[in-house]
């Protein structure tokens, strides 16, 4: 498995490689699945942050958003740019998984 290297400071740990044991039984008989080693960010992505970039990334905000992409409640906490005062520094829920992936690889 190739090693993955973080930089002193640089807010992300690694986590050793490993293996996973679902709860459900796999179709193809394997027990576990093997995980190479991975970088984690130790920050939560905040309600301030995910705010800019859905103002950048209209297809991302809750106006623009396809159904296909999110829930009912997609960002129900950010009623109002007025919340953001309040939560802007908590991280963020109510998102999509499709959303956060292109957050994160942008």
């Amino acid at each position: 498995m190739p090693s993955v290297v973080a930089k002193e400071n640089d807010g992300m740990v690694v986590i050793d490689a490993g293996s996973y044991t679902p709860l459900f039984k796999l179709k193809n008989g394997l027990k576990e699945i093997q995980v190479n080693a991975f970088l984690f960010d130790i920050f939560s992505v905040t309600n301030q942050e995910y705010s800019l970039f859905a103002d950048k990334n209209v297809r991302w905000s809750k106006s623009g958003i396809k159904p296909i992409f999110a829930d009912p409640n997609y960002l129900s906490h950010m009623a109002d740019k007025g919340s953001l005062e309040k939560i802007g520094n908590q991280p963020v829920t109510n998102i999509s998984w499709s959303a956060f992936f292109k957050l994160v690889v942008a």
